[in-house]
């Protein structure tokens, strides 16, 4: 240990001075620097551009499912209108049925007492 005192005390051995960067250096340093900011940014920038581009046909394929999915909803709804309408139809005819039908009987039933009152 004493041996690394004395080396350290060593006159021969120079102090360490600190190194100044010059201004080409610096120049130069901060070109590269800015270099490889612009091409950091030009890859974001294409990954967001490839983002919205994938996005943008997700939305795109999106509405057009909404679309049909609309058009449908808007068949179905008419076919629905139409059934009601036609059973609505239906259960008048039912019922005009059942009122001819009570009107024959009576009147069958008239005509055999006409005729047996003759």
């Amino acid at each position: 240990m004493n041996e690394n005192l004395l080396q350290n005390n060593n006159p021969k051995m120079k102090p360490i001075e600190p190194k100044y960067i010059n201004q080409n250096d610096f120049i130069y340093f901060k070109n590269e620097l800015l270099k490889d900011l612009k091409e950091i940014e030009s890859k974001i920038n294409d990954k967001v551009k490839t983002t919205l581009e994938k996005n943008e046909e997700k939305i795109l394929s999106i509405d057009t499912k909404i679309n049909l999915c609309r058009e449908k909803i808007l068949e179905l709804s008419s076919i629905i209108n139409s059934d009601k309408s036609q059973s609505e139809n239906i259960n008048k005819l039912i019922i005009f049925k059942s009122k001819t039908e009570d009107k024959i009987s009576l009147y069958d039933k008239n005509q055999r007492t006409k005729r047996l009152f003759k």
